[in-house]
């Protein structure tokens, strides 16, 4: 233990800042002892983690408020290629305006100026581009 500048003593290692916590119990780890005092550091905290994981995870989620599934992953991984594949289907103008306003963030004239097309054009393109690609993934979806 550390002794703090306000006298009270506080844990200096994970293991017993776990235990003071009350987030384990000093027994609570599956071998025995006797086998434990051999184990290397890493294994010891190999085996917390192995018992203590849905505690721990439970613990960061409330502490970071952010962390999202592996569903969610997955889910946004399925739309994003859903995304890429309707993209392909577009003809080469709507897609590449598409792409340069969405994906790059260029601004209407910087898009212009790329494809040596008018304002108007890019407007023309981007919203042609948008109306299908709405159109196929609602086909997707269904």
């Amino acid at each position: 233990m550390s002794e703090p500048e306000d006298g009270e003593a506080r844990p200096t290692h994970v293991t017993e800042t776990l235990v003071t916590a009350g987030a384990i119990m000093p027994g609570a780890l599956v071998a025995p002892a006797s086998t434990r005092m051999g184990w290397s550091a890493d294994r010891a905290v190999t085996e917390l983690y192995s018992v203590h994981y849905r505690a721990l995870v439970r613990l960061a989620a409330l502490l970071v408020r952010d962390i999202p599934s592996a569903e969610h992953g997955a889910l946004v991984q399925l739309e994003r290629s859903a995304v890429v594949d309707a993209l392909r289907k577009l003809p080469e103008r709507q897609r590449e305006a598409i792409v340069l306003r969405y994906y790059a963030d260029f601004s209407e004239a910087e898009i212009a100026s790329a494809m040596k097309i008018s304002r108007g054009a890019v407007k023309s393109h981007t919203a042609r581009g948008m109306a299908a690609l709405r159109a196929e993934l609602e086909r997707e979806s269904w």
